[in-house]
């Protein structure tokens, strides 16, 4: 089936099966169409241009010829060279935008100092402060301000987000934003001429502040003047030396220091500290003397010497007694040279060993007893080897046999397998455990010939061709198929031709 929709959006579906038609191109712009009966329709093929007029308008000629010119709106921005801007939209207004900016300055003066002129004209000599700001590796920064006063803060970020008109917009780390107009702002900084400054911001709040100085002494140090009339001295490659910022010498060094009564005293500016040396817990013997130091009566401490005993029972063993006066027995050998490069070992039991003093050389039988020795069973063959069943009885046997040993136990064998369908085994034990296999499926074979053709199929149904084609008289067509089912096309006609040329006047 095919879906033919015309310029209009009308659409119709047309079933092309066991149906013949024809299209020709006749190659002037128009087409011939042969319906399924030999109705022959020629039509014309419609056209609609669009033409740039290159004056800011557009023609367009629609299929019937009906032109229509339009201007297509454009805004421009045009460059005044002289810091501002014309823009005109497509309507013809137009306005001009100034973006020349208020112009503040800051000078270095190259001796520590900066000269700051606002936008009013204000002019404003301050004199560059010490201080300093590190990154302590984890997220925080240390400030230390002018005067030494030390801060730690979090290292907060934050967007400054230009908006293009003038206006800034700020937002913090936790999403709070505000938007600050900087048109025609107008700021002053005022030297208060007692080493202080005054600064207006745009709303007319002030804020006070001090500033400090430096001066280059000449001789490899500088003075740095605090805002509250305190100096340092500084090395300029180190710090050297350290005026008293508060003129105050009390406070800087211990005054004095003593043991008294057991407690260490330290005096200094700020006072007296005092700490015991003396534990308060019981038992204990330390006090302090006449002089208030730490003292130790020996006369109070008992030092009780412990005992213990050592006795020889005559019978080869010793009985040790110790500080409690537990006893503790255990017997004892004696060793003699006898001087042939040998030695005997009495033992404790009255046996006794002679070993050679590089090695053993004979053993005595330590208990006399000959009854009591390993009897070797009778027989046995060359290669054979002594086997014993751990209950005294040995016997010959060939070294690559022995004893049959005791039936193990019965293993857990597989009782069922199961073909999961998805190329997995489940293997089902004795025991009543399962296993299941991970899938065991081979890579997809080379595929085969394609078999042989089959029969022909049934004759299909008749198809519902084009019975008639009946032409309306209005550029439409009516299809009939040979169900009896109808399809109207729209109107087929082409665009009106061009009008002919007027005949000649009469005579």
């Amino acid at each position: 089936t095919f879906t033919i929709t015309d310029d209009s959006g009308n659409s119709a579906v047309v079933d092309t099966n066991n149906t013949v038609t024809t299209l020709v191109d006749n190659g002037d712009g128009s087409f011939t169409y042969t319906s399924e009966d030999g109705t022959v329709t020629t039509f014309t093929e419609t056209l609609s241009t669009l033409v740039d007029n290159a004056d800011g308008t557009f023609t367009y000629t629609n299929e019937d010829g009906v032109v229509t010119t339009f201007d297509a709106k454009r805004s421009t921005v045009l460059d005044n060279g002289d810091g501002t801007f014309t823009i005109t939209d497509d309507s013809g207004n137009s306005a001009t935008v100034d973006t020349n900016n208020t112009v503040t300055t800051l000078v270095d003066n190259g001796d520590g100092s900066f000269t700051y002129t606002s936008e009013d004209g204000t002019v404003t000599t301050f004199t560059e402060t010490l201080s300093t700001l590190v990154d302590n590796a984890n997220g925080t920064f240390t400030y230390t301000n002018e005067d030494g006063v030390v801060t730690i803060f979090d290292a907060k970020r934050s967007t400054v987000l230009d908006n293009g008109d003038g206006t800034f917009t700020l937002t913090d780390d936790s999403g709070n934003s505000a938007t600050i107009d900087t048109n025609n702002t107008v700021t002053t900084l005022v030297n208060n001429g007692d080493g202080s400054f005054t600064y207006t911001n745009e709303s007319g709040t002030s804020v006070l502040f001090r500033a400090s100085t430096i001066t280059d002494n000449g001789n490899g140090t500088s003075t740095i003047v605090l805002a509250d009339g305190g100096t340092i001295i500084v090395d300029n490659d180190g710090v050297d030396n350290v005026d008293d910022a508060d003129n105050l010498i009390g406070n800087e060094y211990n005054t004095g220091s003593a043991i008294i009564d057991g407690s260490l005293e330290i005096t200094d500016g700020g006072g007296t500290e005092s700490i015991n040396l003396i534990s308060s817990n019981a038992n204990n013997d330390l006090t302090f003397g006449t002089d208030g130091a730490l003292y130790l009566n020996v006369a109070s401490v008992t030092i009780s010497e412990t005992v213990t005993n050592l006795a020889d029972n005559g019978d080869g063993s010793f009985t040790y007694t110790n500080e409690s006066g537990a006893p503790v027995s255990f017997q004892a050998s004696t060793i003699t040279n006898n001087g042939d490069g040998t030695s005997t070992i009495v033992l404790a039991d009255g046996g006794t060993i002679i070993v050679d003093n590089d090695g053993v050389d004979n053993v005595d039988d330590a208990d006399s007893d000959p009854n009591n020795e390993i009897e070797l069973p009778t027989g046995g063959n060359n290669g054979q080897v002594l086997s014993t069943d751990g209950s005294g009885t040995y016997t010959w046997v060939d070294p690559d046999s022995g004893p049959v040993g005791t039936n193990g136990a019965d293993g857990n064998g597989i009782a069922s397998t199961t073909d999961n369908g998805d190329g997995t085994f489940t293997l089902t034990y004795d025991d009543g455990t399962t296993f299941t296999t991970s899938d065991l499926t081979g890579p997809q074979g080379t595929p085969g010939n394609n078999g042989a053709d089959g029969a022909n199929g049934a004759d299909g149904a008749d198809g519902n061709g084009i019975a008639s084609t009946t032409d309306n008289g209005n550029g439409t067509f009516t299809l009939t198929y040979d169900d009896g089912t109808t399809f109207t096309t729209s109107d087929l006609t082409g665009p009106q031709g061009t009008p002919g040329n007027n005949g000649a006047d009469g005579a």
